[in-house]
C-alpha cells in the first residue's frame, strides 16, 4: 500500500512537470538570491496574520549588487479548515496548518520596483490550498492562487496553481526537518497564456517552536516574446511565529 501512495504521489508530480512549460535552451540565465522575513500573529487555532518582507537581489561574477531589484511588502490573513486529526496536529512542530485539509488566505501586496517607478505594483491575493496525507507520512498539497494586480494604474491578474510534496523529519527536542519539491505554473490575463514555470526544492528547519526558517534552490523560466529568460536562485526565508 505504501508503494502505492508513492507511486501515486509521483506520477502526480510528474505529470505536472510535463505540463510545465518547456525552457528555450537559447534563452538567457540570471542569477538571484531572494531573501524573505516572515512573522506569524496567531490569532486563534484556525487563524493568523502574516507580514512579509521580500527583496530580489541580483548575483554578478563579482558578487552581490549593492542594488536590489525590487521588494514585495505583504500582509496576508491565513484560515485552516478542517483539521485532519489532533493527533497528527500536534506532532507538526513545524508548521501546524500543513495538517489542515483546507488552508485560506488572502491579503494586500505592494512590489515596489526600484529600478523603474512605473512597474510598481499593488495586488490583491486569494489562495486555496486542499491537502492530503500520503503514505511515508508525506504531504501532498495543490495551491489555488489568484493575483489581482495593478501595474501602473492597469489591472490584471494571474493564476498561479502549484503541486508540492513534503514530508516532516523529527530531529531532536523541537528541532526537525521539513524537505520539499514543488511546480508552480503562471497564467497571464495580459497574455492569455502560460507565461512563467516555477520548480523549488528546499527543506524547512525547526530550530524552535517560534523560529523555522526554510532553505531552497528555484529554477523559473519566463517566456518572453524576445525568448525565454531562466532565473537560478538561493532562496533564504526566516520565519517567526509571536
Amino acid at each position: 500500500m505504501a508503494t502505492k501512495s508513492l507511486a501515486a504521489c509521483l506520477a502526480v508530480a510528474a505529470a505536472a512537470l510535463c505540463l510545465a512549460p518547456a525552457a528555450s535552451r537559447g534563452g538567457d540565465t540570471v542569477t538571484q538570491l531572494w531573501p524573505e522575513l516572515d512573522v506569524y500573529r496567531r490569532l486563534n487555532d484556525d487563524a493568523r496574520l502574516r507580514f512579509s518582507i521580500s527583496p530580489v537581489c541580483e548575483v554578478s561574477g563579482a558578487g552581490l549588487r549593492s542594488s536590489i531589484d525590487d521588494t514585495d511588502f505583504g500582509v496576508d490573513l491565513d484560515m485552516g479548515l478542517f483539521p485532519i486529526g489532533r493527533a497528527r496536529l500536534e506532532k507538526a512542530r513545524f508548521d501546524a496548518d500543513r495538517m489542515k485539509y483546507l488552508r485560506f488566505r488572502t491579503g494586500i501586496h505592494y512590489l515596489n520596483a526600484d529600478e523603474d517607478a512605473a512597474n510598481d505594483e499593488w495586488r490583491a491575493i486569494a489562495e486555496l490550498t486542499p491537502r492530503s496525507h500520503l503514505s511515508l507520512d508525506m504531504t501532498l498539497s495543490f495551491r489555488n492562487r489568484f493575483d489581482l494586480r495593478w501595474i501602473d494604474d492597469v489591472y490584471s491578474w494571474r493564476y498561479r496553481p502549484r503541486l508540492q510534496v513534503d514530508r516532516e523529519f523529527k530531529a531532536w527536542a523541537h528541532m526537525a526537518f521539513v524537505p520539499y519539491a514543488s511546480a508552480e505554473l503562471f497564467w497571464d490575463s495580459r497574455s492569455e497564456s502560460w507565461t512563467r514555470t516555477l520548480y523549488k526544492v528546499g527543506t524547512g528547519i525547526a530550530v524552535w517552536p517560534w523560529f523555522g526558517p526554510q532553505i531552497y534552490w528555484a529554477h523559473q523560466i519566463d517566456d518572453e516574446s524576445s525568448g525565454d529568460t531562466i532565473t537560478d536562485a538561493i532562496g533564504i526565508s526566516l520565519i517567526f511565529h509571536i
